[in-house]
């Protein structure tokens, strides 16, 4: 046994290490409490649109985030939960889809997905286009003399939507002509049946059936039947639509990070508002259809197309 100089000398090394260790113990408590909970954002793709609405979102939450993109590896979307975020923000329709697919704890917001209710009826939307309601006061603004308007849309992926621009349109004073179709196939003519029944057009968001040649089709269509048609983005309106609402991507941003502030605040039933939306006009398509588009319009526009 030594003496116990050499004890108080090793008790003084064991003491010494303790501390360490309980030092290096309470730092990786520490990191695992910074990893364990915050924010959660996932992105589909790295692409403009969710990089506008992280950044804007991040900005705006006011707590911790991590940002992860799909693509890298294969569990790394696992693990990320695994750390128990307690809120989640996803980022378009693969990035909604495989999140849900994980069913986290934490509530989990989606911006930039057409069909949300499609993946999991528990995702809390950020609407991606301006409310119906501002719209329809568009189109009235712009095209007085319209009093029915025409829908076209598939009811297994827009019927709530549909419903939602019916109801803005007779708020506003319109008739709204709702038309069903079961695809892409009955899309053209659905909208052939509305000409002479209808005195504008308005798009319902539809990947399934809006694309390049089916919009193309519309703008010959409008022109041809003097159809005003009201679209849902700026270069729908540079194309040949007369005029447009569209929501920006940063104040999607603003309007999630809003919504998540509220629910990690403790309310529940935190839903998401429509963004600020911008709007477009295009007074060639004016001119073609014979419409007189309204100083004011043109004076709130955001951009006229000559």
């Amino acid at each position: 046994m030594g003496s116990w100089r050499h004890q108080a000398r090793d008790g003084g090394c064991c003491g010494a290490w303790l501390r360490a260790l309980a030092c290096l113990l309470l730092v990786g408590a520490a990191g695992s409490a910074r990893a364990a909970g915050g924010v959660l954002v996932v992105r589909s793709q790295d692409l403009p649109p969710y990089a506008a609405v992280d950044q804007a979102f991040t900005q705006s939450i006011g707590q911790s985030v991590t940002h992860l993109t799909l693509g890298g590896a294969k569990n790394e979307l696992a693990r990320a939960l695994a750390e128990r975020p307690t809120l989640v923000l996803a980022l378009g329709q693969e990035a909604a889809s495989r999140v849900a697919a994980l069913r986290p704890a934490a509530p989990v917001l989606c911006a930039l997905v057409p069909f949300p209710a499609k993946i999991d009826g528990r995702l809390l939307p950020v609407p991606m286009f301006a409310s119906p309601q501002r719209q329809a006061q568009a189109l009235r603004q712009a095209v007085p003399s319209a009093r029915r308007v025409g829908l076209v849309y598939v009811p297994g992926n827009s019927r709530a939507l549909a419903d939602a621009y019916a109801r803005a349109a007779e708020t506003a004073g319109l008739v709204p002509v709702r038309h069903e179709v079961a695809g892409l196939k009955d899309f053209a003519g659905a909208v052939r049946t509305l000409v002479g029944r209808v005195d504008a057009l308005w798009l319902v968001p539809d990947p399934s059936l809006i694309n390049a040649e089916t919009f193309k089709f519309l703008v010959q269509t409008s022109f041809e039947s003097k159809l005003p048609l009201l679209a849902y983005s700026q270069a729908m309106v540079k194309a040949g639509a007369l005029i447009a609402m569209e929501a920006g991507y940063a104040d999607m941003g603003k309007r999630a990070g809003a919504t998540g502030r509220r629910l990690l605040g403790g309310d529940a039933g935190a839903t998401p508002e429509h963004p600020e939306a911008a709007l477009y006009v295009n007074r060639r398509s004016a001119r073609l259809l014979g419409v007189d588009l309204p100083d004011a319009v043109r004076a709130q526009a955001a951009q006229v197309f000559e």
